[in-house]
């Protein structure tokens, strides 16, 4: 898509500000392409501003086509602020609409909720979730330890009952 290519080579290369400008053109051009509003949290956040990149997410999740890559990004914004109960709600929203759609090419919720699973017990899950990633991404990608600490750390004072369960769910109803 023209002017695509842009933005993440702008926002990589840290000149956000010219990022968020393209981003803006590709918005007013195609209003329903995922990838702005992705650049967008992907920009806002590097500047710190969380309210701006969830606001980008939620609009982008309300006029985009494709959803699950915002769900991700969502779900890593809130994983980026310490909120793992919100991050992980978002990994599982992602994880249903690709697997619902039989969509699989976006490896990250996949591969963080696998680390929340084995903290939490789930086993099967933290299997089921890997073999995802093994599918998605082939060459056995995983978090070094310091990221996997993070998660094992934050489900350890976060982890609840209730995130439990809906990973159960997942497991059962979405990845076996």
């Amino acid at each position: 898509m023209p002017g695509a290519k842009a933005i993440p080579e702008a926002s990589n290369a840290g000149r956000v500000e010219e990022a968020i400008r393209f981003a803006e053109a590709l918005r007013d051009k195609y209003p329903d392409f995922y990838f702005p509003y992705y650049w967008f949290a992907v920009s806002y956040r590097k500047q710190g501003r969380y309210d701006d990149a969830r606001n980008a997410l939620g609009d982008g999740l309300r006029l985009s086509k494709s959803k699950y890559q915002l769900c991700q990004m969502y779900g890593d914004t809130e994983w980026e602020l310490g909120n793992l109960p919100e991050a992980v709600k978002w990994w599982i929203i992602s994880i249903v609409v690709q697997v619902s759609t039989e969509n699989l090419d976006d490896f990250v919720s996949f591969l963080h909720l696998s680390y929340v699973a084995e903290q939490l017990g789930l086993g099967s899950a933290c299997s089921r979730l890997r073999q995802f990633v093994d599918r998605i991404r082939i060459g056995q990608i995983r978090l070094n330890g310091d990221a996997a600490n993070k998660l094992y750390i934050a489900t350890r004072r976060q982890g609840t009952e209730s995130m439990k369960r809906a990973i159960d769910l997942l497991d059962r109803e979405y990845l076996s």
